[in-house]
């Protein structure tokens, strides 16, 4: 199936949302056409009850990831992270997964050369009347790690890497089948 939309979301938005808990009046989402809205957004360790632990720093940023063997043991330490977003129910979101395409832009919307990453969100109940979308359940999915270097950039076997340049460059999120 084709790319459906794209989502547009800076990182400071980013940042600031995932410091905001689901209740506030703030919302991450984007547009209106956009068919899956966000309502919040949690970085966080993944517990044995399935349940995401909030973290700090919410997205702890390496200068790189040098190899499978660091990715290896920053999986396993308090570096990785889960994120679990909360989803305004629509027909949109009541799979049991969400495929997205992830790519960086500058803040004035050049794109980066950084080559994009698929990630998928697995739901994990409902919460508030929100559907609960995580990268990773106690049964599916990856950590994630962030890095500066865009050459550590990847959906690996064990984990997903993520590569942030500045705190003004925005992620575009294209919702896939």
């Amino acid at each position: 199936m084709n790319i459906l939309k794209t989502v547009v979301l800076s990182l400071y938005v980013f940042f600031c949302v995932a410091c905001s808990d689901k209740n506030s009046s703030e919302k991450v989402l984007l547009t209106e056409s956009v068919p899956v809205t966000f309502s919040g957004i949690v970085y966080g360790e993944l517990r044995e009850n399935g349940f995401v632990k909030p973290l700090s720093p919410r997205i702890p940023l390496m200068d790189s990831i040098p190899s499978a063997t660091e990715r290896s043991t920053l999986i396993n330490s308090r570096l990785s992270r889960v994120i679990k977003a909360y989803v305004i129910k629509s027909s949109m979101t009541e799979s049991d997964s969400l495929k997205i395409r992830l790519s960086m832009r500058k803040e004035d919307k050049t794109p980066y050369d950084f080559k994009p990453v698929n990630l998928v969100l697995y739901r994990n109940g409902e919460e508030d009347g929100f559907y609960v979308f995580q990268t990773m359940t106690n049964s599916k999915g990856k950590p994630l790690l962030f890095s500066k270097n865009e050459n550590d950039i990847g959906n690996f076997d064990d984990a997903v890497v993520l590569c942030i340049k500045k705190f003004t460059d925005r992620f575009y999120y294209d919702l896939l089948e």
